[in-house]
């Protein structure tokens, strides 16, 4: 299965995001979400490896990973495409970094907006396409790739950024609060932060892996899950299949709450550090009684102005 295929699976050995945009150019070249698009489909259309491979950004990524992704692209020529656009809503179950071999790899270029290119529907309503990290460069679009980064890069992997930190429910933020029921709709993407590490060696010693939301979930401009709020995953691996990672639990004001996301399929040889974010998706809703919700207007001041 490709990483290119969203299904709440992702598979980084085989999957290796696609990239930068076309040839290099002068810094002051400029080229359109439009123009992109158009490069994009007239590649695919003439099956030209060379010019899609043109549309990636090779910065850092190993000859490797490189042939891999050239091999996956050469691939999709087979796809028929219905349409492609630009979004900034970006895919559930894609974490931003992971470790293969003893080597962290993260995306090259910081991802702003996605390339979604949506092939017939394999079954009604059920969303068949793939979803290319798109990056700027040189005043140009990119598609990011995830290439291997330095032990400096590595350092701040497993702290806290500070719009966590300023979303962390406190004791002084408690004026305006309600004692309300609160129903979290399925297909609500929770973002959690990994307590430690998890790999194919989480299900040798249990499957269980502690994490925390990192980014809080809010109802009609209220929180309802706050970042920080512990949360339980599960990793299991049935027969030669590739592990996959699940949440099973969230729990707020010391009241657990079982939950059921979709599954992050990976790599046996993959490994996600303790401070990697992934996400899940819920596939049912998830209903907080008597729940502790808190006007969030610091919250919405800080996602205003990102």
């Amino acid at each position: 299965m490709s990483f290119l295929k969203l299904a709440l699976t992702w598979i980084p050995a085989t999957a290796l995001l696609l990239g930068c945009t076309s040839k290099q150019s002068t810094p002051s070249a400029k080229i359109s979400g439009d123009e992109f698009i158009a490069t994009f489909r007239q590649a695919h259309d003439h099956r030209d490896l060379e010019a899609i491979s043109n549309l990636v950004c090779w910065d850092r990524v190993t000859p490797e990973l490189r042939k891999l992704t050239e091999d996956n692209l050469r691939t999709t020529f087979d796809d028929k495409i219905v349409n492609v656009k630009l979004t900034t809503e970006h895919p559930p179950g894609r974490p931003d970094v992971y470790e293969r071999n003893g080597i962290i790899y993260r995306f090259n270029l910081p991802v702003i907006a996605e390339l979604v290119v949506e092939n017939p529907p394999l079954t009604k309503d059920a969303f068949n396409g793939s979803y290319y990290p798109l990056a700027m460069k040189d005043g140009r679009y990119c598609i990011a790739q995830m290439a291997p980064v330095g032990s400096e890069a590595q350092k701040p992997l497993a702290s806290s950024n500070s719009a966590d930190q300023a979303t962390q429910p406190s004791e002084a933020g408690k004026t305006g609060e309600t004692a309300q029921p609160a129903v979290v709709p399925a297909k609500t993407v929770l973002v959690v932060r990994l307590g430690e590490e998890v790999g194919l060696k989480t299900v040798k010693a249990g499957g269980k892996f502690s994490a925390s939301v990192a980014q809080p979930v809010m109802l009609d401009g209220v929180i309802v899950i706050p970042a920080g709020s512990p949360v339980q995953g599960i990793v299991t691996k049935e027969g030669d299949y590739s592990p996959d990672a699940t949440l099973i639990s969230v729990t707020m004001n010391g009241t657990s709450h079982k939950i059921s996301t979709g599954h992050v399929t990976f790599n046996e040889e993959v490994v996600f550090p303790a401070g990697s974010l992934m996400e899940f998706e819920l596939q049912f809703p998830l209903e907080l009684k008597a729940l502790e919700r808190r006007l969030s207007t610091i919250f919405s001041h800080i996602s205003g102005s990102m």
